[in-house]
């Protein structure tokens, strides 16, 4: 019995269901915002940015290094070679676990207290620690059964994992904040509510975990037969020297991992170092980050086809293709994003409002710059996934080092020079993910032989959607007390979207064919034409 190619699925759908997934997660966080208040959310962040960066290693670096390592197995049908490997992964994955969760039960009063300026906030942590043993093996069962075409069934376990943790995340949060309440009114304290409202969050995690955990292991169990038939219709082991899982394991950790561990340093520079309080990072973790993120991952899965298409047609030597596909990419992408950004920027008072509906002054503010990081990040994961796809992992990790010492540098000069400590972190992301972008272009540009058209494919849609975004900035002021905030954010970006793509034609910023293709994109050809445009 073979491995079924009918059976596998796109890669870029496995990259779209990520980013899904990421997006329910920051939905989750708006909710306990609600919950457990900015102070529960600031104690809740060092502890869960912890837990994504071990859900990076653990389950999606080691399911696509597995999965690589079994698909190179079954080219010479080497088959209990490649169960041998998934196996030693999943204990081996066990074992990190366990280890991980121990350190991180014996240093999580002190790391809590003098990192993260809280004292109850070790609750958190041990919370994490638990739920890290449930999913450490989950990227090697994973990886297995990806690795043996059930990658549907793989699928469904990041959609198992979303659901349950949006679900249970704030039923736990809301019934421990209630009695941490009753603790506070107890033991005349004040911080009991949120740290008790931050573990219950992470104990839905761990609840989330488990339930994933045990879905794979039961998916698992039924799938052996198959998988054991596949593997004695193989060859006989081979006993010389395989291929090796490690060195992807490590470049897909640091991918899936530094973002998060960038955020808990971040956090424990402005509220360890610079004494700032966990209530006023809870607003930028919970009241605007959100929001960016889930506008990051819709710009990101509209252009994760292209990014495929363009790595296909460079692994099979089709250069023509590959630089027609990079242009294209490159050139949608900008005129995607700084409208984008633009219209967040200037709406970020209505969309926090719209979202939060009674937003401190402080997160409208952090909003409105943290809108640059809409333009920035796309660009830096797009960039960066298209060196992974293309296995340029050195290129990579330099990137990633100069953007982290980019992000050092601004978020120093911006809180000991300029004192912008409240919109440092903003600014720090997004000139890391501008670096990660820009280099990674670059690298791309040289790799492909590529000229760019700056003129027509960056300095044209900028003019363009800085006037469009404009109008809607004005639309707003009009609007926002006459018919409310969604209503203004849909008109204004319904308008300032028409006008964009009105100004791009008549400065030849975009073809007509191709604003046949976008929904809406008639109407404007009409006006256009109408009144002699174009």
């Amino acid at each position: 019995m073979a491995i079924k190619s009918k059976d596998r699925i796109k890669p870029d759908t496995f990259s779209v269901a990520v980013f899904v997934m990421i997006c329910i997660l920051m939905v989750t966080r708006i909710f306990l915002l609600k919950v457990i208040k900015n102070e529960g959310l600031g104690i809740l962040a060092s502890p869960m940015n912890l837990f994504m960066v071990c859900y990076g290693v653990f389950v999606f670096a080691i399911e696509r290094a597995i999965s690589a390592v079994i698909k190179l197995y079954e080219k010479k049908k080497q088959f209990i070679n490649a169960m041998d490997v998934a196996r030693k992964a999943r204990t081996i994955g066990f074992a990190a676990g366990v280890i991980v969760s121990g350190i991180i039960l014996i240093f999580s009063f002190s790391v809590s207290e003098k990192l993260f300026g809280s004292r109850i906030g070790f609750l958190a942590f041990i919370a994490t620690s638990v739920a890290i043993i449930f999913i450490s093996c989950q990227g090697a069962i994973r990886g297995m059964l990806e690795g043996f075409g059930e990658n549907l069934l793989s699928l469904i376990s990041d959609l198992i994992f979303a659901i349950s943790f949006m679900v249970l995340t704030p039923t736990f949060a809301s019934f421990s904040y209630r009695y941490g309440l009753k603790a506070n009114a107890l033991l005349e304290r004040n911080d009991l509510a949120s740290g008790y409202g931050a573990c219950g969050a992470l104990a839905g995690g761990c609840a989330a975990s488990l339930i994933t955990l045990i879905y794979l292991l039961i998916i698992w169990k039924i799938k052996s037969g198959k998988m054991d038939d596949i593997v004695r219709s193989g060859e006989p082991r081979y006993l010389g020297i395989g291929p090796s899982y490690g060195r992807n394991i490590v470049a897909y950790s640091i991918v899936f991992a530094f973002p998060f561990a960038i955020d808990i340093i971040d956090e424990a520079m402005y509220v360890g170092s610079l004494k700032h309080t966990t209530a006023q990072w809870g607003t930028w973790f919970g009241g605007v980050l959100p929001v960016i993120v889930i506008a990051v991952c819709i710009v990101t899965i509209t252009q994760l086809r292209k990014v495929y298409e363009l790595c296909s047609m460079v692994v099979h030597s089709d250069k023509h293709g590959a630089l027609d596909t990079l242009s294209e990419f490159s050139r949608y992408l900008v005129i995607i994003l700084f409208p984008v950004s633009m219209f967040m920027a200037v709406l970020s008072d209505t969309i926090q409002r719209a979202v939060y509906v009674t937003p401190s002054d402080s997160a409208v503010a952090m909003m409105g710059h943290a809108s640059l990081m809409v333009f920035a990040t796309p660009v830096g994961i797009l960039m960066s996934t298209i060196l992974l796809r293309l296995r340029k992992v050195r290129a990579l990790i330099l990137n990633i080092i100069v953007a982290v010492i980019a992000h050092a540098g601004t978020f120093a000069i911006m809180t000991y020079v300029m004192n912008k400590e409240m919109t440092a972190v903003s600014y720090a992301d997004f000139v890391m993910f501008l670096v990660m972008g820009g280099m990674g272009f670059w690298e791309i540009m040289r790799m492909l032989h590529y000229r760019h058209s700056w003129i027509s494919n960056f300095v044209v849609p900028l003019i363009c959607s800085a006037v469009a975004a404009l109008i809607v900035f004005f639309l707003n002021m009009i609007l926002i007390n006459v018919i409310g905030e969604i209503l203004t954010i849909l008109v204004g970006c319904l308008a300032g979207g028409f006008l964009y793509l009105l100004f791009l034609l008549i400065l030849r910023g975009i073809y007509e064919y191709e604003v046949e293709r976008i929904p809406g994109g008639g109407f404007v050809l009409v006006i256009a034409r109408g009144f002699h445009f174009i």
